[in-house]
């Protein structure tokens, strides 16, 4: 074999063998590479998960605004669940299922704390309410 010197540095001599790909199939030595290596470089490949990350760092910074009034809404949530039980009661045919599936519900949900100390002290006042609202009516056999 005869070394020519007229090759570029850092490029790879072509070969007269097929060089078999690592996916199963067979592409000319050089070729399988340098699509890798395309595919890898393409600025697209990395932007949906770049701008996904960020949308998700975003939505996780809460402002004290935006926590306040998730905890307002939860409160009134388990206060309107509370409320459909208290109507349920009360009704002829019977406690229904869901009402108390909702209220369970209700109070497993997420809940964001304030920088709001009385906010936070009722939210735990409503909560407790539901917590042995729900242990009355398991305590009954009552479930959901």
């Amino acid at each position: 074999m005869k070394v020519n010197g007229s090759a570029p540095t850092g490029a790879a001599a072509p070969t007269s063998r097929p060089a078999r790909d690592t996916e199963g199939g067979f592409a000319p030595s050089g070729v399988a590479d340098s699509a890798r290596a395309a595919a890898a470089g393409r600025p697209g490949s990395l932007a949906p998960t770049t701008s996904m990350d960020m949308l998700l760092a975003l939505q996780e910074e809460l402002t004290p605004k935006e926590k306040r009034r998730r905890a307002l809404r939860r409160g009134h949530s388990i206060l309107d669940a509370l409320d459909a039980l208290k109507l349920a009661t009360f009704e002829p045919e019977g406690m229904d299922a869901g009402v108390l599936r909702g209220l369970r519900e209700a109070v497993r949900s997420a809940r964001d704390e304030t920088e709001d100390g009385e906010l936070n002290e009722l939210l735990d006042q409503i909560e407790l309410r539901a917590a042995v609202e729900l242990a009355k009516r398991e305590r009954n056999g009552l479930t959901a």
